[in-house]
């Protein structure tokens, strides 16, 4: 799938660029010098970005914590990156883009979770696109039953829908990735605030938030609680379950 040679239209292109303001924060994870020109058509859009050639803790905790869109760019092995990712949690809002790709590997890429392949180099208005149906993708859990709108920053179940503060958006986010399994308090406090944890409420904000965001999804009546799981941390858990099971997750 080669990306069109023809420049796109001025207007067109200046549409896209005065949306940019809609555009989710993105790690870019850059294994190239084409991957790296990514960034140069990054700065049009005045969105956040990161950047990694092999991404970390503190990358994955930004991409989870801010709904970020994940950019695969000219990596020689996308299928492992992605592979990597998934571990880590981080199975939606993927985007590839390499100088050559077969149809095995993309077919792979898609089953991994990637929802776009693009093929570099690409233009300021390809990539415009590319971001805008990333970030407007909305996140279904067929487990838990609800579903996320990264944009709105709400979560829904069976028409009922309740709005989240940024905070609770990203514990959620992280809670649904291991449903049923409990995630230890450290790593939900990384992912919900990371450096922007107040010092002086540090042992009390994790419990404040997730008092408040077990309030909210009560009423939407979905078949997962919020459930305490002792000396671990927290579960998106069915009520008929004695106990999560306890996955080494829970010890990072």
């Amino acid at each position: 799938m080669r990306p069109s040679t023809s420049p796109p239209s001025p207007a067109g292109d200046l549409e896209l660029v005065s949306a940019a303001q809609a555009f989710a924060p993105v790690l870019v994870v850059a294994g190239s010098a084409e991957g790296q020109s990514v960034l140069g058509l990054l700065e049009a859009f005045q969105v956040e970005v990161r950047c990694a050639e092999k991404p970390g803790w503190d990358e994955v905790a930004f991409a989870l914590r801010r709904s970020a869109v994940v950019l695969i760019a000219g990596c020689s092995d996308p299928v492992s990156m992605a592979k990597e990712l998934r571990a880590a949690g981080i199975d939606f809002r993927i985007g590839v883009l390499c100088e050559r790709m077969g149809e095995r590997t993309r077919e792979e890429l898609l089953s991994l979770g990637v929802k776009h392949c693009l093929r570099l180099p690409v233009s300021r208005g390809e990539l415009a696109r590319e971001l805008t149906r990333l970030t407007l993708l909305k996140r279904e859990c067929p487990s838990t039953g609800f579903t996320l709108d990264p944009l709105l920053h709400t979560v829904s179940h069976a028409g009922k829908r309740a709005r989240l503060s940024p905070h609770e958006f990203a514990l959620l986010q992280c809670l649904m990735e291991h449903a049923s399994r409990p995630v230890a308090a450290h790593v939900l406090k990384a992912i919900g605030w990371g450096p922007e944890m107040p010092r002086k409420s540090k042992e009390q904000i994790l419990t404040v938030a997730i008092c408040r965001l077990r309030r909210k999804l009560k009423p939407l009546g979905a078949p997962y609680q919020l459930v305490t799981v002792r000396n671990t941390g927290y579960a998106l858990s069915q009520p008929s379950r004695e106990r999560p099971d306890v996955p080494e997750t829970a010890a990072l």
